[in-house]
């Protein structure tokens, strides 16, 4: 029967390296980051901007850091302490509302609404501008991509009922996981809750599993063996209380009420289109989506901002 330990030695021998392999893959994916600079030339290094979009993102970069706000905190389901930035609306207009920001992966919300948050403050909007768990001043060591921070967003849309009531109306605004993160909370708005009014998210991820695979292959050029997902998902499941093999936004967003405008650059090769297109087909009568031509990951604003800013208006006037 001795011949019966060289099967076992091998099974051993795999079920090891799919755990240190699966291991390897969540860290990776997602294990917290240092932050990024406060600097404005080092947040947007590898865009190179010049002219009069650089020109006005630094100022809208500096409007943003030196305008006075007022910090708030929150504790998060599973007890982490949680940051945001409140930016009022002027004080010579009344309040059309709350846009709750939620940003994008191992990123900040100064880069990713750099050009946003402005132009909402001068349609009349309070805009609560959170850090995500696992960056910047919030609390956490992985991020999940949505999954429990779609729950945290529902947090903060008790934190802006408790500034501002519960009838005063509140926007998600969210941009690539960001986008996810809003997607993902809409199915945790209950109807009785005519608050929340509708949800924004530009190009938005569709699940945990299909973007870490996505990103490993096309942009890492690292594809995994689908064994090695089956054993991230269970360091996920573990060490982050997530499943990294979770439901997509298309599936949660079928599930709400909530009416959404989503934004996509046609050559975004990072999150790719697919990613948008899957939460309109799930939900064609919710959902709308503004494809922008040329533009990559993240920057559909900066290819055709008059036409990105009149739809959410347009959008917000609509709903809000």
């Amino acid at each position: 029967m001795e011949w019966l330990w060289i099967p076992a030695g091998i099974i051993i021998f795999v079920l090891i390296n799919l755990f240190i392999g699966g291991f390897i893959v969540f860290i990776k994916a997602c294990k917290r980051k240092p932050d990024y600079p406060s600097d404005f030339d080092l947040q947007f290094a590898e865009y190179k901007l010049q002219g009069e979009l650089g020109n006005r993102m630094r100022e809208d970069f500096e409007w943003i850091n030196s305008h006075h706000t007022d910090e708030l905190c929150i504790r998060s389901e599973d007890g982490l302490r949680l940051h945001a930035s409140l930016i009022e609306a002027p004080s010579d207009m009344t309040p059309k509302g709350v846009i709750i920001l939620v940003h994008g992966f191992r990123s900040n919300f100064r880069r990713d609404f750099c050009l946003h948050i402005p132009l909402l403050h001068k349609l009349g909007y309070h805009i609560i501008a959170i850090d995500q768990r696992a960056h910047e001043r919030s609390e956490g060591k992985y991020v999940c991509y949505g999954t429990r921070e779609s729950s945290d967003v529902m947090r903060w849309r008790e934190k802006a009922a408790e500034l501002y009531g519960k009838d005063m109306p509140v926007v998600f605004f969210g941009l690539s996981m960001g986008g996810a993160t809003v997607l993902m909370a809409s199915g945790r708005v209950p109807k009785e809750d005519t608050g929340v009014r509708c949800i924004i998210a530009d190009c938005p991820l569709s699940s945990p599993e299909r973007i870490i695979t996505h990103v490993m292959k096309n942009c890492n050029h690292n594809p995994i063996p689908a064994p090695f997902m089956l054993f991230s998902n269970f360091w996920s499941r573990w060490l982050a209380g997530f499943s990294i093999s979770s439901k997509g936004t298309e599936e949660i967003f079928a599930t709400s009420h909530l009416h959404a405008l989503l934004f996509h650059g046609d050559a975004d090769d990072f999150v790719p289109p697919w990613n948008s297109q899957c939460v309109i087909d799930a939900a064609p009568e919710r959902a709308k989506l503004i494809m922008v031509k040329g533009a990559r990951h993240a920057e559909a604003i900066y290819y055709d901002e008059k036409g990105y800013m009149e739809a959410v208006v347009k959008f917000l006037n609509e709903h809000v």
